[in-house]
Parts: structure tokens; sequence; C-alpha cells
């Protein structure tokens, strides 16, 4: 069994945790709805399982996967959209079977944890903190997507957890002994950590879909064994 983070269309529904038997295509195609297909995600790696068919069965948008999308494969940035419920789980193994969803992820997307948005640049592969602090994740991939966009030099975002002040405090004082170690962080003055997006925020709509997912073939899983020797992958 692996532990597999299930992300509802409906924005009413709360992102869940659930147990997957990963040799058992029938569990997955219930979650979906019908046949499904999968996406490769990156930083963590992991993969994305949706409806292959869900463009043509009209599903709901599913703005909270859409964001997730665009953050861990940005080819996809701004060029399509993910309908209907989704779910992600961990890379294959060398086998070809499905492991539990990466750690980082089952931290943020079903909890209330502080984060914030990092990036890097087309200047540099350094991540780099964003002043803002929330304690919804998706609030914050939505945050860092819309970063992107707006701006040209920005290449990838990722969220992260907050770092404890304490332990902020102490990594601080591990650099000033050991000069030219202290990396730069971008400080904001005290206040509630965003919880919600804001009106300014929009999410993902339909207008920045296609027929199918547009990104180029690399970056569709490709089939292994199991599972994914079942699944078509988008071409």
């Amino acid at each position: 069994m692996i532990t597999a983070i299930v992300i509802p269309a409906d924005p009413a529904e709360p992102v869940r945790l659930e147990q997957l038997d990963e040799h058992d295509l029938g569990t997955y195609q219930h979650l979906v709805g019908g046949n499904v297909e999968v996406v490769n995600l990156d930083r963590p790696p992991a993969s994305l399982y949706l409806n292959e068919e869900g463009k043509l069965l009209d599903l709901p948008l599913n703005q909270r996967a859409t964001v997730l999308l665009w953050a861990h494969s940005s080819a996809f940035r701004g060029r399509d959209v993910i309908v209907g419920t989704a779910f992600v789980v961990g890379p294959p193994d060398a086998e070809g079977d499905d492991q539990t969803a990466p750690a980082e992820l089952v931290e943020l997307l079903p909890g209330s944890v502080r984060c914030r948005v990092q990036f890097t640049t087309s200047e540099s592969d350094v991540w780099r903190s964003d002043e803002e602090v929330f304690t919804d994740a998706l609030a914050a991939y939505l945050h860092g997507v819309q970063l992107a966009q707006r701006a040209a030099a920005i290449r990838e975002v990722r969220v992260v957890p907050k770092l404890d002040e304490q332990l902020r405090e102490q990594w601080f004082k591990l650099g000033m002994e050991n000069r030219g170690l202290v990396p730069r962080t971008t400080r904001r003055s005290p206040g509630a950590a965003s919880s919600a997006v804001s009106p300014s925020k929009s999410w993902p709509t339909t207008s920045d879909t296609a027929t199918g997912l547009s990104a180029p073939r690399s970056t569709t899983a490709t089939c292994a064994s199991s599972i994914r020797s079942r699944v078509v992958t988008s071409g």
C-alpha cells in the first residue's frame, strides 16, 4: 500500500491522504472517474494522475491541481489545466511501481503548515524566498505561479515550510561563525500569515486549456510496468 494525496475538483472538498494498492488499476480509475493519465512532476519527483478523457467529459476545472502542476512542471504553466479529481503519488521505483507521495508534499498539502514561496531566476539557480507567509500551501502555490507569470525573469517556483524562528537564529549564528555561509533572506514586518487567496489573486480558468495536456512529450510520464503499463499517457 502507498499513500496518495487526493485533490478533489470541488474546492469545498478538502485535500486528503488516501491509502492505495499500487497494483490495483481499478482503484486508480475509481478515484479519477475513468481511464487514467499520468504526468511527471519535478522538485520533488512525483506523479500526478488525472482522468484521461476529463475534458471530453466536461469535468469541472481542478484549480488546485492545476497550480500544483504549473509549479512542479513549468512546461505546462499557462498552457493547460487539470479537470476532475486528481491525485499525487511518488515516482515509480526500479520495477515501475508507484511509491508513496513525497514527504514534502504530504506535509504541505493536506495540512495548515506555515509556508512560503521560493523561486529561481534566469540569472541564478539559487532559490530565493518571497516575503509573504501562508498557512494554506495551495494559496502559496497560486501566489508562486502568479509571480512567475508576472515576472519573465522567474524560472521555477516551489513552496517550502517556513523555517522555525529558533532554528533560523541557530542557522544565522552558525553562519556568523563561518563567514560567507550566511544566506540572504528577505525579512518582513511581523504580522499574520496569509491563509486565504486575496481577491487580487485569481485561480486558473478554462481559458488556459487546450484539447489535451500540451507540454512536450518529455514531460509526460513514460509507462513502465504494473499500473503504468496499463496507463495511456498523453500524446
